[in-house]
């Protein structure tokens, strides 16, 4: 079953990569600079710490549908490029932010 799961996965990756290279641009180097905050972002806002402990695909999920919302009403309101790069940045931080504050408040509950 798995060398299947496998042997599939590599049979459709293989027509994937030869379409992407296809497209134009695709092969410059600067194509997604920011691509670390573009993953990062999602798994952070559904609930997975980046120091260990609990997460899930549901969550990251709700991250990606959440940050698809705000970046198609950024883009809707015609709002520059830097300042969606921004609005997405404190998001995050925001999310680190609340994230701390839930896991210190966490074990202070526990030491009691």
């Amino acid at each position: 079953m798995r060398t299947s799961a496998f042997a599939i996965c590599s049979g459709l990756a293989a027509p994937a990569g030869v379409l992407e290279t296809g497209r134009p641009g695709s092969a410059s180097p600067t194509t997604d600079a920011s691509i670390e905050l573009t993953a990062a972002a999602p798994v952070l806002l559904g609930g997975t710490s980046f120091v260990g402990g609990a997460g899930g695909v549901f969550g990251t999920f709700l991250g990606v549908v959440f940050l698809g919302i705000l970046s198609n009403g950024l883009i809707i309101s015609s709002i520059s490029v830097y300042w969606q790069g921004l609005v997405t940045g404190v998001v995050l931080l925001a999310s680190v932010g609340l994230d701390n504050v839930r896991r210190r408040y966490a074990q202070k509950q526990r030491e009691f």
